[in-house]
């Protein structure tokens, strides 16, 4: 349920093309105090092990950045991207309203802040042109923090990788 709604005031809201895995080995020691009478309630343990629409989106970029997209891998990787940009703009005034969904507010934000640069670079390379601000975008994605709220956003490195591709023309 959680993975498919957040709830705020009687509307349900759809998570959309979920982005981020818990962090291996679920390191939680030192996010929150644990015990056995502690509530598995948050988004990390609901969320899959494997991001498979940001593995799927790995894929898809790296041919992108090898050179080797097709048409169908640019727009997979468009729709995607948009999909995680504006997502935040619907999660934004819901989230603060729950301790539990609080914490994603920082997850919500850097995922949107990659997917604006991932489109930029993807951009960029679609029309064989060399992003000019593309050392300004990888200090962001650098201070993007890749583990928060005990989840880890497997975009990152696929952004990365485009905006070091749109770089290089």
């Amino acid at each position: 349920m959680y993975l498919r709604k957040i709830h705020h005031q009687g509307t349900y809201y759809p998570v959309q093309q979920p982005a981020t895995e818990p962090p291996k080995g679920f390191p939680r020691e030192g996010q929150r105090e644990y015990d056995v009478y502690t509530p598995l309630n948050h988004l990390s343990d609901a969320i899959p092990a494997e991001a498979d629409q940001a593995r799927a989106f790995r894929n898809v970029a790296a041919r992108i950045a090898e050179g080797k997209g097709q048409k169908d891998d640019f727009v997979k990787a468009r729709r995607w991207l948009t999909i995680w940009r504006d997502n935040d703009a619907t999660l934004a005034p819901l989230l603060p309203a729950s301790a539990l969904t609080a914490e994603l507010v920082p997850v919500s934000r850097n995922l949107s802040a990659a997917a604006k640069i991932g489109l930029a670079a993807l951009d960029a390379i679609e029309t064989h042109r060399r992003l000019s601000h593309s050392t300004q975008d990888a200090e962001t994605l650098k201070a993007i923090s890749p583990a928060t709220a005990e989840l880890t956003d497997m975009v990152l490195p696929s952004v990365q990788n485009l905006l070091m591709a749109a770089s290089r023309k």
